[in-house]
């Protein structure tokens, strides 16, 4: 802005908040109008989230976040070309009120999409004591999200459910009452057989119905770097690093992968 005479602007006294621009649109759109993701796409789409779960989850200070409402609307593709993922929607997140971890008392308000909603996040309510498990709603949630998003984005922008005892239905068929009444019923997504391997096994581990199975976002990005990929890891072995303990990544998740996350 040089070039623009300090008389032919005006200014605005107080808070100005720039967002980075991006003219992709949202996944969710990107997944219904184009043809389904190639494997490897697919595969970097879900590196790309991982990345910047974890950026929220372990790296954001002093205190980490929890999204709460993770999906593909809430996620932007930078270029038209779909190269780029861009986490958003941050105006409602859930920071840790002790810095790294969880307490039953940080989340204060629900939130989230009934299709990618975690079954604790389902569960929770605000009028539950605080000593009651159910009050309690971690990283996790975000964990079980990821597994939804990567279902949506094999199934271009659908995501089937199953429950005991009724033929599996895909959620987008229902009305909000029918949805409610899905989940009250337990009912959890289906996870296809056609899911390519070992991305079934990843997708698998997040959703998990206890939240404490589901593996971290530092589990899986360790999954994707110190592996040299889930294309080239089997079943077995996707399972065992999804399963066991796992060190911190050898390097920093970017902050470019999340947009709008301030350390306050």
């Amino acid at each position: 802005m040089g070039h623009i005479r300090r008389d032919q602007t005006s200014f605005y006294h107080g808070t100005c908040i720039l967002m980075e621009y991006c003219d992709g649109g949202t996944l969710a759109d990107f997944v219904t109008d184009n043809p389904p993701l190639p494997p490897a796409q697919l595969v970097n789409y879900t590196r790309q989230l991982i990345c910047g779960l974890h950026y929220l989850h372990e790296t954001v200070q002093p205190k980490h976040i929890i999204h709460g409402d993770i999906k593909g609307s809430n996620i932007l593709l930078k270029e038209r070309i779909g190269a780029t993922l861009k986490i958003c929607d941050l105006d409602s997140l859930t920071k840790l009120k002790d810095g790294s971890v969880t307490h039953n008392a940080d989340l204060t308000s629900k939130k989230g999409t009934h299709a990618f909603m975690s079954p604790e996040l389902f569960a929770w309510d605000k009028n539950t004591p605080l000593n009651d498990p159910q009050s309690k709603v971690g990283r996790s949630t975000d964990i079980w999200s990821l597994g939804c998003v990567v279902l949506d984005m094999f199934l271009r922008g659908r995501i089937l459910f199953r429950c005991v005892g009724r033929s599996s239905v895909y959620m987008d068929e229902l009305n909000e009452h029918e949805q409610i009444r899905l989940l009250v019923e337990d009912g959890v997504p289906e996870v296809p057989p056609e899911l390519p391997r070992p991305l079934r096994q990843l997708v698998l581990g997040c959703l998990k119905v206890t939240p404490a199975n589901r593996p971290k976002a530092k589990t899986l990005l360790n999954l994707l770097t110190q592996n040299g990929g889930l294309h080239v890891l089997d079943d077995d072995a996707a399972q065992s690093a999804i399963g066991a303990a796992s060190e911190e990544p050898t390097f920093q998740t970017p902050f470019s992968m999340v947009m709008g996350v301030g350390s306050d």
